[in-house]
């Protein structure tokens, strides 16, 4: 159990691709990815890797989905803490929600 929570912590400690796969638009309505993204949310490390991805793409240096060039960090504000965020991928022009950390 413990090795399968270790996997599934490296698996997505990148956030484009948690959100990509659980908080897409179009994967918003497939039910056993809703299923699947609440069973993950209840493992602590799973949790723990998106926000602090989320976190690190606002405070770091990084690669912003709209325009796939370096971008500089900013501040961490408290809207960041409260509001929703939406990316809207520039290949697939696609929206992808991300939660508040």
């Amino acid at each position: 159990m413990i090795l399968t929570v270790i996997l599934i912590g490296v698996m997505f400690s990148e956030p484009r691709a948690t959100l990509g796969v659980f908080h897409n638009e179009k994967t918003q309505d497939i039910f056993v990815l809703k299923m699947i993204g609440a069973f993950f949310e209840m493992i602590p490390t799973f949790s723990f890797s998106l926000a602090f991805g989320l976190t690190s793409t606002i405070a770091c240096n990084h690669i912003p989905f709209e325009t796939n060039m370096w971008t500089p960090g900013r501040v961490y504000t408290w809207d960041d803490y409260i509001k929703w965020k939406i990316f809207r991928v520039k290949i697939t022009n696609e929206a992808i929600d991300a939660p508040p950390v």
